[in-house]
């Protein structure tokens, strides 16, 4: 079971789908008002993203030495649905901070061969300070392939490279 103990994001808003300009993903978006003394301003802020690899041989659990299998492995659709995530919580960063993988939940419930195309779309559920929680949904071109949580948190790029130099000392 995967933590659903924060506010959904999307339980206030509509998800129209928005063809990304460079064509690699797909958004959805929510209305977010702001403003002083009930003035409003109305700005889009995406609440979905989905990315699309094809597999290929690299991606493979033969390539990881698992049971010579060349589908999908587990380990790379994680990565889907990583990407999928940080291209998603983006859109929500402050000039210079980024987001680092904390925590992540999920099923692998399908194979996908080589070849064929596979899509992870993450949804934002919720963010609480610098916690960003997605859900999120892995389906090739036939069927539901996988699903899962995952966290991200805010972070500034300098202060984590920092932390990670002080383990060498």
């Amino acid at each position: 079971k995967y933590d659903r103990s924060h506010k959904n994001i999307g339980e206030e808003a509509s998800f129209p789908a928005l063809q990304r300009a460079a064509g690699c993903g797909t958004l959805g978006s929510i209305r977010i008002r702001t403003g002083p003394e009930g003035r409003t301003a109305v700005m889009e802020k995406p609440t979905e993203y989905t990315l699309t690899w094809e597999v290929t041989d690299e991606m493979t659990a033969k390539r990881i030495g698992s049971a010579g299998s060349k589908i999908l492995s587990t380990p790379n659709m994680v990565a889907l649905m990583e990407a999928a995530a940080l291209e998603l919580a983006k859109a929500y960063l402050d000039e210079g901070m980024t987001t680092v993988g904390t925590e992540i939940h999920c099923r692998h419930l399908a194979p996908t061969p080589v070849g064929m195309k596979v899509s992870a779309t993450a949804r934002l559920r919720s963010i609480e300070r610098r916690k960003m929680w997605f859900d999120i949904e892995v389906n090739d071109e036939k069927v539901k392939c996988g699903e899962g949580s995952h966290l991200r948190i805010m972070v500034a790029p300098k202060g984590i490279q920092e932390k990670a130099e002080q383990k060498k000392d």
